[in-house]
């Protein structure tokens, strides 16, 4: 569903549809944009074929829907880091400056994020126990990437104040305490199971709320 809606706006976003397709005739790495829909197109394919595929009763249908999963899963990665690739190839400062940590920020911020959904679903005791640590580990990873790039944008007094000040400063601090929030949620959920759709709410809002203060430092 979120490809299809981020399909749709790319594709706007470029201005005529074929464009889109275009840059599927040719393969340049040193192209974000032509990287970025391949990984787009590719992704989007997997992740419907796993979708309809996945829970079939023919075995060799369900296998291809497995199969289809598992290429959504590796191709999910540079997904996630897309949008931070792009707007470090810019030339807006403070992204430009931020261009190493921007795709590491947001990975683990979707990292985080995808585990508060899965934490928002009834699971067995071994999903529960495996989504915990999931969820423990991109959150801690979160948490540490955020702070590792504002200290390296720290040489950069105007980049950095970008990120700490005016609207972007105040979504970063708050989605720094909801991230904080969503880690306690998952180490508590251990033994009070009741937080952990609190901890999938704190770490969504928390994830979005990167994403926003990112999109807005040069506001």
């Amino acid at each position: 569903g979120g490809t299809a809606v981020g399909s749709v706006l790319l594709v706007a976003d470029l201005g005529r549809p074929e464009r889109f397709w275009h840059m599927l005739r040719v393969w340049r790495p040193s192209s974000p944009m032509n990287v970025g829909s391949w990984v787009l197109a590719g992704f989007g394919t997997a992740s419907a074929v796993a979708a309809v595929l996945g829970r079939s009763r023919n075995r060799r249908l369900r296998f291809v829907g497995d199969v289809a999963g598992l290429t959504a899963g590796v191709l999910g990665l540079p997904m996630a880091g897309y949008t931070g690739v792009l707007l470090g190839a810019t030339a807006q400062p403070a992204w430009w400056h931020a261009r190493r940590w921007l795709p590491r920020l947001f990975v683990a911020s979707a990292a985080s994020a995808g585990a508060g959904a899965l934490e928002l679903i009834p699971m067995s005791p071994d999903e529960e126990r495996a989504v915990r640590i999931f969820a423990i580990g991109a959150r801690a990873m979160d948490l540490a990437v955020a702070k590792a790039m504002l200290h390296d944008l720290a040489e950069a007094p105007d980049v950095i104040a970008a990120y700490e000040e005016g609207q972007a400063g105040r979504r970063m601090k708050a989605a720094e305490a909801l991230t904080v929030g969503a880690l306690g949620g998952s180490l508590f959920s251990t033994k009070f199971r009741r937080a952990r759709p609190v901890a999938g709410v704190l770490a969504l809002t928390g994830s979005l709320l990167t994403r926003f203060a990112v999109m807005s430092v040069n506001d």
